[in-house]
């Protein structure tokens, strides 16, 4: 019970605060899982790559897969100034 009433002790002092921390560790969990994701996407395509002997036909997956991945590092980032 101590920590539960620590945790709410420590959310009252932010005040104002409060809701862009909570925005700030929204974001930058969403962010996370979307680096993930891009990660994921970006694997799946190199496989299919390999398996038809042509990047040419998904280079522009493969760019845009890359674009987002950096996108969701540069703007986790951001939050993790805010938070």
């Amino acid at each position: 019970m101590g920590i539960a009433k620590n945790l709410v002790k420590s959310l009252q002092m932010m005040e104002r605060r409060l809701p862009l921390y909570l925005l700030s560790i929204f974001m930058m969990t969403a962010l996370n899982a979307l680096f993930e994701v891009a990660g994921s996407v970006f694997m799946k395509i190199i496989f299919d790559c390999a398996n038809q002997g042509s990047v040419y036909e998904r280079k522009s997956q493969i760019i845009i897969t890359v674009i987002m991945g950096i996108l969701a590092i540069i703007m986790a980032s951001i939050f993790y100034v805010y938070l």
